[in-house]
């Protein structure tokens, strides 16, 4: 006789128990990689573009059928409860990032163009543009 088939309720809470308790396996598999998981992806770039292409038609198809009040409704569901959490785990990866952006700009709207006609303005509005862009480009 067939074992029955547990019921996904039951699956679910084994999961999310299982998974739950999975920390120190996880730390442990972290520690045991040996090449830096970015070093890897960018070695197998031809195989992630022959993926994509391959696939394609397949996450069109697949995205195209999530309908725009489903997206809503996931989206404020999962999402809008995440983001003070995610607001402060990424807190001091933004601070840095801003400190750069800030750090550039008090360098860079010293030596700017005087303000003044609608076309000192455009200077000095490109100016500033040109110099944010070799900060961050060069």
């Amino acid at each position: 006789m067939a074992r029955a088939l547990p019921a996904a309720s039951d699956v679910a809470n084994k999961w999310k128990t299982n998974f739950g308790a999975a920390g120190q396996a996880w730390a442990n598999g972290i520690d045991s990689v040996q090449v830096a998981p970015g070093i890897a992806a960018a070695a197998a770039v031809d195989r992630y573009v022959a993926g994509v292409n391959n696939s394609a038609n397949k996450y069109a198809r697949n995205v195209a059928a999530v309908s725009l009040a489903t997206w809503k409704d996931v989206s404020k569901a999962k999402g809008q409860t995440r983001l003070q959490s995610g607001a402060a785990a990424g807190m001091a990866k933004y601070q840095a990032g801003i400190q750069r952006v800030l750090d550039a700009e008090k360098s860079i709207i010293p030596g700017l163009p005087a303000r003044g006609t609608v076309m000192d303005n455009i200077a000095r509005s490109s100016a500033f543009q040109l110099a944010m862009h070799q900060a961050f480009n060069s």
